[in-house]
């Protein structure tokens, strides 16, 4: 017979595995379907991190700086107006 405590990581997978929330609301993707969906692809080292509260704190905002950057595809939404 096995106890409640030896049953209980099994009953958490379970549950993750069965939860629609889990992992957000993200559909699943391949790396290929993402990368021609991309608007912006770089390779690049990350010189700064800032997070940052929006939306009267209803949303997280990171802010990323990169340095070293090499652009490997930009499609017309990712350019910059001046």
């Amino acid at each position: 017979m096995r106890t409640i405590r030896s049953s209980f990581p099994l009953l958490v997978l379970i549950v993750l595995a069965l939860d629609p929330v889990s992992g957000g609301n993200i559909p699943r993707a391949s790396l290929n379907e993402i990368a021609q969906r991309a608007d912006l692809i770089l390779i690049g080292t990350v010189a700064r991190q800032d997070v940052r509260f929006a939306g009267e704190g209803k949303s997280i905002i990171t802010d990323v700086l990169f340095e070293n950057v090499r652009i490997i595809h930009a499609g017309p939404a990712s350019k910059q107006h001046a």
